[in-house]
């Protein structure tokens, strides 16, 4: 009945190819109870274990190749699936997958402005406040930041905001001003989509703290690593006289899908390889291209260093630090790192430092 779907999307001569596309390898389907474990008596009460692992990643950082690894695999899911919600919700899906905008609003163009703006040799000053000022959200953000109690004083003017805040910590609001988009509002789930954001704000700063340079592809990658499950979790909305998805099956697609997803939306904002490849790659760098491994460790140290850091304030140990000490394919500094992620939470709790 769901041969319609192939028409759509694939055309009637690639439904053998597509249906041939192979599962991911087995060693990226790890779940957290096949993970060697101690004795349930020997597990701390305030123990969880490795959240970083709850993922997939995606075939590739190629575009084309994953949308059609990714729609194959859901029409195996709409063929297979008995509960109404739960089909409708991967028909939804399906849809906004075959497009290729993926029914999301451009990337912020004054984002995108003010990034090459940053990067000519002499910037003026007086030019980024007058591009800045065109978008209210990092109007807003910038105000709060620079009104942060860490400052004696409140600045003077806009450009006074600028210049305390800085063209880094500019640049990176910038940038992040996308994952704060009214289409990632999502009823039902706004405590997830909260957590996502602010998860992906702080991996985004571990990760640009990681590399040589805090502009650029690592903070975009570290910022959209889960940007795919904003996405999912959009789908799984539906009209209050609709079956409903059940919560667990939205959170296995989550599971599987958010990677690739996430690389569709990088498609779909022109982000380039790179950036994709951070995403594609960032539960398992050793999966990843020798070309693109650097950014998708850089990524996944982020990513773990995050979770340590989020856990840790909710009294839980999740192993994080014993994860990364046992992290021998990149050099980084594993204490300073996750200090860097408690850092940034800790601002972001921070009344008038907050970037949402």
């Amino acid at each position: 009945m769901w041969s319609w779907f192939w028409k759509i999307f694939f055309g009637e001569k690639n439904q053998a190819s597509v249906k041939a596309v192979p599962m991911l390898p087995s060693a990226l389907s790890v779940r957290p109870e096949d993970e060697q474990q101690a004795p349930p008596s020997a597990q701390s009460e305030h123990s969880t274990v490795r959240p970083w692992l709850s993922g997939h990643n995606a075939l590739s950082a190629v575009p084309a190749e994953v949308r059609t690894h990714m729609l194959g695999e859901l029409y195996r899911e709409v063929d297979e699936v008995d509960h109404a919600g739960n089909r409708e919700f991967i028909v939804r899906l399906v849809r906004i997958i075959g497009t290729e905008k993926l029914d999301l609003p451009p990337f912020p163009d004054v984002a995108r402005q003010l990034d090459r703006l940053l990067r000519q040799a002499e910037v003026p000053i007086n030019k980024v406040v007058k591009l800045a000022e065109r978008e209210p959200a990092l109007v807003k953000r910038i105000w709060q930041m620079a009104c942060s109690s860490v400052f004696a004083e409140s600045p003077t003017s806009f450009q006074h905001a600028v210049a305390r805040v800085g063209f880094d910590a500019l640049w990176q609001i910038a940038m992040s001003i996308c994952v704060y988009d009214a289409v990632f509002r999502v009823r039902g789930y706004e405590d997830e989509v909260d957590r996502i954001r602010q998860h992906g704000v702080v991996a985004a700063e571990v990760s640009a703290w990681l590399s040589p340079n805090k502009e650029g592809p690592t903070y975009l990658a570290g910022l959209l690593h889960d940007v795919g499950k904003l996405m999912i979790y959009r789908a799984a909305v539906t009209r209050p006289d609709k079956p409903k998805p059940s919560p667990e099956y939205v959170d296995q697609i989550v599971d599987m899908h958010h990677a690739s997803l996430g690389v569709l939306v990088a498609q779909s904002w022109k982000l380039g390889d790179w950036i994709s490849a951070g995403i594609a790659f960032h539960h398992d760098p050793t999966q990843a291209p020798e070309d693109q491994q650097d950014i998708a460790w850089t990524v996944h140290v982020a990513n773990i260093a995050t979770h340590t850091a989020e856990e840790a304030r909710k009294g839980q140990e999740c192993g994080g630090m014993m994860a990364l000490l046992e992290i021998d394919s990149f050099s980084f500094d594993v204490a300073r790192t996750i200090e860097k992620a408690h850092s940034m939470f800790e601002q972001l709790s921070q009344p008038g430092a907050a970037r949402s």
